[in-house]
């Protein structure tokens, strides 16, 4: 499963901004890609099924920085027949 979250930054001063994505996985911190007008999404693969915490960090060249947090919860789910096609 690979869920999506987006999100955005806002930019007070005309720094050089860059952002990062961690989560639980053990996958390491991954470079995330800022727009042009300051979103970003963040895709990331799980591989199994449990509840996740993903950080995504905002850091520009003067050092300021900020943070968010988010829980992800990859479950089972049971596949059903389409009652307007049965199989």
């Amino acid at each position: 499963m690979s869920p999506s979250r987006a999100g955005f930054a806002i930019r007070t001063r005309r720094d050089v901004w860059t952002a990062t994505s961690t989560s639980a996985t053990g996958t390491g911190t991954q470079a995330l890609t800022l727009n042009a007008d300051h979103t970003f999404s963040v895709t990331h693969t799980f591989l199994t099924y449990a509840t996740n915490q993903v950080v995504v960090n905002v850091q520009d060249n003067g050092g300021g920085s900020g943070f968010t947090n988010s829980s992800v919860s990859v479950q089972r789910f049971a596949l059903e027949s389409d009652p307007l096609t049965p199989a």
